[in-house]
C-alpha cells in the first residue's frame, strides 16, 4: 500500500471529501479488509495495530499501550470499518504527528549524539548506532518496529543518511502552526 502517514483526515461521505480524503478512505478500507483476516467485519486489538503498522505509522510501545487501551475499553476490543477510521483520524493521527517540528527536532539530536558521541557525523549514522538510538533512547522500538525502521532506511555500505530518514517518516505528516 502506498501511504501518507501522518495525514489528517476528516472522513465523510465519499461524494462530498476532497478526492485526497477519498484516496485516505480508500486506502483504509483496503487496509482494514486485508487485516479482517476472518472477515467479521470487525478488527482486534492486535489486528487494529498491524494495519496502522501498515498505514505507514511507527507507533512506539507506549502508543502501542494506549490505541490499545482506547479499543478495549471504548470498543470492547474490536473495531469496525467505521470505529477503525474513526479511531485512525481522531486519536492515531493526532497522537502520532503532534511534534510541531519533527525534522527539525530529530535531525538535532542525530547530529548531537553523533557529534557527542563520535566527533561528527557528515549527515549519516551507522546502522549499529541507529539501532543503538532507536533502542535504548525515549520510546525504545521493539524488534519488529526497528525492522521497519531498517526498511524505511535503506542502508548504504552500512550507514543511513538520517534527514533522508527522518524526511521518510515524517511525508505527509501535518503540521500545526
Amino acid at each position: 500500500f502506498s501511504t501518507a502517514p501522518c495525514t489528517s483526515h476528516k472522513m465523510e461521505s465519499p461524494s462530498l471529501a476532497p478526492p485526497e480524503e477519498d484516496a485516505a478512505a480508500v486506502e483504509m478500507g483496503e487496509v482494514f479488509a486485508f487485516f479482517d483476516e476472518d472477515r467479521d467485519g470487525r478488527l482486534d486489538v492486535e489486528q487494529f495495530i498491524g494495519a496502522v503498522r501498515s498505514l505507514g505509522h511507527a507507533p512506539t510501545e507506549s502508543d502501542v499501550a494506549m490505541f490499545s487501551r482506547t479499543v478495549e475499553k471504548r470498543y470492547d476490543g474490536f473495531l469496525s470499518l467505521q470505529e477503525f477510521v474513526n479511531v485512525m483520524t481522531g486519536v492515531v493521527i493526532p497522537r502520532l504527528c503532534k511534534a510541531k517540528d519533527a525534522a527539525t527536532e530529530i535531525n538535532h539530536a542525530f547530529k548531537v549524539f553523533l557529534d557527542d558521541m563520535r566527533g561528527g557525523d557528515e549527515g549519516f549514522v551507522s546502522a549499529s548506532d541507529l539501532e543503538l538510538l532507536a533502542k535504548t533512547q525515549g520510546d525504545a522500538l521493539d524488534a519488529t518496529s526497528f525492522e521497519w525502521l531498517l526498511r524505511v532506511a535503506k542502508p548504504q555500505d552500512g550507514h543511513v543518511d538520517y534527514a533522508a530518514l527522518t524526511a521518510s517518516i515524517l511525508k505527509g505528516c501535518a503540521r500545526s502552526d
